[in-house]
């Protein structure tokens, strides 16, 4: 007699989740318009208007990114995080999605470190409170 093979149960394959926040980094919002980068990061949480350019916040690792993005070439012109309260700059690098490196600084002083270029973005500016970061603006 004929062992009866065992059912197995069917389990479909997942759908591929759209890639989440904590898994981009800054690289891939550079060049994107808002529209991709909102399918990427879901709606804006905030908007400021301001003359030249648009400012919008979103959810980003669990911190707000502000975006802002130029109004006439539709292009990203920065990207900022506060940091409240303030942390260490590795954490701070990280949170960004930046990749910590032993690369000097051009100016660096107690209030501000500034790196000119850093990789592949154009300007990275660290303010610091007591040697901790408080915000970080990074220009691509």
């Amino acid at each position: 007699a004929e062992t009866p093979t065992p059912e197995v149960a069917y389990t479909p394959t997942p759908t591929p989740e759209p890639q989440q926040p904590d898994k981009l980094v800054l690289f891939d919002f550079v060049g994107l318009k808002s529209d991709r980068i909102e399918k990427l990061l879901g709606a804006p949480t905030n908007e400021v208007e301001g003359e030249e350019t648009i400012d919008r916040d979103y959810n980003y690792r669990g911190n707000t990114l502000t975006i802002s993005f130029d109004k006439k070439k539709k292009r990203v012109v920065s990207f900022q995080m506060f940091f409240m309260p303030p942390i260490e700059e590795a954490a701070a690098l990280k949170n960004i999605g930046i990749i910590p490196r032993q690369i000097s600084p051009t100016i660096t002083s107690s209030l501000l470190k500034v790196w000119t270029p850093y990789d592949q973005f154009s300007k990275v500016r660290l303010s610091l409170n007591n040697g901790n970061v408080i915000a970080i603006i990074v220009e691509p």
